[in-house]
């Protein structure tokens, strides 16, 4: 359906035809535009038609406010992308980070495979290796010393470094 929203009467003044076919004065406002017609199909000529009777604006101001308010939406999208990275990034530091205490301060094997899972999860799923902390997780376990501590936090610690660059990168 042709949704006429200005045009010229044979007079030549501006004015637009109501879906009623009712011819309405442009107001001096709008006096210097060039005006169109578009194509829509009847369902949106419908509903702006409903739109127009709830809100007293005209087509053409429902029509341009509809499409800034998309534009808005697709910039919002644009940024939620980019947080959503950040909160996925937070998410596996968490899962890294409380696995990897289960590890450093537990003694049994059961923690061990629950941090491999977690470990190989990252990996997966955010297409990092981080499987270098398994050995220095499961010499962790073997012997609690302040050094094999201390090589378990500096390999956890380039993990979650390689996950927050990656997360940046997308």
């Amino acid at each position: 359906m042709d949704i006429l929203i200005f045009s010229r009467n044979t007079r030549g003044k501006n004015a637009y035809i109501t879906p009623a076919g009712i011819l309405v004065p442009i107001g001096e406002e709008n006096m210097g535009r060039r005006w169109t017609t578009i194509k829509v199909p009847e369902e949106v000529a419908n509903l702006i038609r409903s739109l127009r009777q709830r809100t007293g604006k005209s087509s053409w101001q429902i029509i341009v406010e509809s499409l800034s308010f998309y534009d808005n939406m697709l910039r919002e999208q644009g940024h939620f992308s980019k947080s959503s990275n950040v909160d996925k990034a937070a998410y596996y530091i968490l899962k890294l980070i409380t696995s990897a205490s289960y590890v450093k301060f537990s003694k049994y094997e059961e923690s061990l495979e629950k941090f491999k899972q977690v470990v190989g999860q990252v990996s997966e799923r955010l297409n990092i290796s981080c499987q270098e902390l398994i050995p220095a997780a499961e010499k962790l376990i073997k012997e609690k010393s302040g050094k094999s501590i201390h090589t378990f936090n500096m390999v956890l610690k380039s993990c979650i470094i390689k996950l927050i660059f990656k997360m940046l990168e997308n």
